[in-house]
């Protein structure tokens, strides 16, 4: 007759048995969050893309400058779900944003001069942020009275303490011109306006003598991919 399995053997069996129910069970709800993250991301991408064609159609006013639009703000915004569909615990460097819709531009290294510790956005803000960033790029490179001397404009961060809690605030400076009066289309209104509702954002609005100046204060709880 065979001989029964010593009792130490049976337990040491039966806590591996467990161990890898654990896991098992551990990655089946894992599959199940990034299954219902990359549908709610999905949704969330296609609603972008539907008001990305919306206003870019009351934007302008020609098929080419439509084309134009459309291919650099789609670009953008799907350059980033890429990768944020590719890691989904992680976020999006806003100085990495900066630099890609700078290259992308065709402008030289130090056309856009960051100043601050950069900051690993949430996906929610950098979605935003990377639309935003391309705007205001655009602007800067687009502009005909914008002057050859770099920087074109500056961007800063810095986390502030309010009466209402932690901010990241962004602070963009147009630089290199010479007039006080708004530009004749701000076309990005619409993003400024998602800042505020998904987002909770505060925005400043000031046109100084440099150019087009704007600050951006958002709750760190939505901003930043630590603070989620």
């Amino acid at each position: 007759m065979p001989r029964p399995p010593a009792s130490g053997a049976s337990g040491r069996r039966s806590a591996t048995d467990a161990s890898l129910r654990q896991r098992v069970a551990a990655l089946e709800a894992e599959l199940g969050y990034r299954s219902q993250e990359t549908q709610r991301r999905f949704r969330n991408m296609l609603g972008m893309i539907r008001a990305i064609i919306r206003q870019t159609g009351e934007d302008v006013a020609t098929l080419e400058d439509y084309r134009a639009q459309i291919e650099g703000r789609i670009g953008s915004f799907t350059r980033v779900q890429s990768l944020l569909l590719a890691d989904y615990e992680g976020g999006m460097d806003l100085f990495t944003l900066v630099a890609d819709e700078v290259l992308l531009a065709g402008l030289g290294g130090g056309a856009i001069e960051c100043h601050g510790e950069s900051a690993q956005l949430s996906a929610a803000a950098a979605s935003l942020f990377a639309l935003l960033m391309h705007e205001l790029v655009h602007l800067v490179a687009s502009d005909p009275m914008v002057t050859s001397d770099y920087p074109l404009a500056t961007i800063s961060r810095e986390i502030s303490d309010r009466e209402k809690g932690r901010f990241l605030c962004i602070h963009w400076q147009q630089r290199g011109r010479d007039r006080s009066e708004e530009p004749s289309r701000i076309s990005f209104g619409w993003i400024e306006d998602s800042l505020v509702y998904e987002l909770g954002a505060v925005i400043e609005r000031q046109q100084r003598k440099e150019g087009l100046c704007r600050s951006y204060a958002i709750p760190l709880e939505t901003a930043l991919i630590s603070a989620c």
